[in-house]
């Protein structure tokens, strides 16, 4: 009787446990949605690429991510940071991402062999954007311009510590 009350338990407990992750994934959606909104408000331009990026939960470790079809998100995440007000964070990271579709980073990243080092151009154009376009909470600006000038300049190697600190969005997953 004990291991059949055992059974039942950890049954509920599962259950329970998967209606929370759905809810929670449930919520983050509306995260999105919320900052799509915000984003369409702003600059109605933008409006007909939401649809093209699919959102997709995730468990890894991150806030917002693409490979330019899918908006990969981690529920909990997404929540914590809009719990904390950072809705302008949200924002700027969604962006963020779009430029990079706009701009056809996702695919045209393929032909180039030194990958670490077109991120950094990439990133260091979508940062000169979001500055024009007044999103002006620039992660790394001033390294990106540091290491696009030794990129365009060819004065020595780029560590890759140096290539770590001016990434904001995994471009690995392109």
């Amino acid at each position: 009787i004990i291991v059949a009350q055992k059974c039942v338990c950890m049954d509920y407990m599962k259950k329970n446990i998967e209606i929370n992750i759905e809810k929670n994934i449930e919520r983050a959606k509306e995260i999105i949605k919320i900052v799509q909104r915000k984003l369409m408000h702003e600059d109605s331009a933008v409006m007909e690429v939401f649809d093209l990026l699919k959102p997709v939960a995730v468990a890894n470790d991150i806030l917002l991510e693409s490979d330019g079809n899918n908006l990969f998100f981690n529920a909990e995440n997404l929540i914590d940071c809009y719990k904390e007000h950072k809705l302008q964070d949200l924002e700027r990271r969604y962006m963020h991402i779009l430029l990079h579709g706009i701009l056809g980073h996702f695919t045209e990243r393929e032909g180039y062999m030194h990958k670490d080092i077109i991120d950094v151009v990439f990133d260091f154009q979508i940062e000169n954007i979001m500055r024009l376009l007044n999103k002006t909470k620039t992660c790394n600006l001033d390294n990106c311009r540091v290491m696009y000038e030794k990129i365009k300049n060819n004065k020595g190697l780029i560590s890759a510590e140096t290539i770590s600190k001016i990434h904001q969005d995994e471009h690995g997953l392109w």
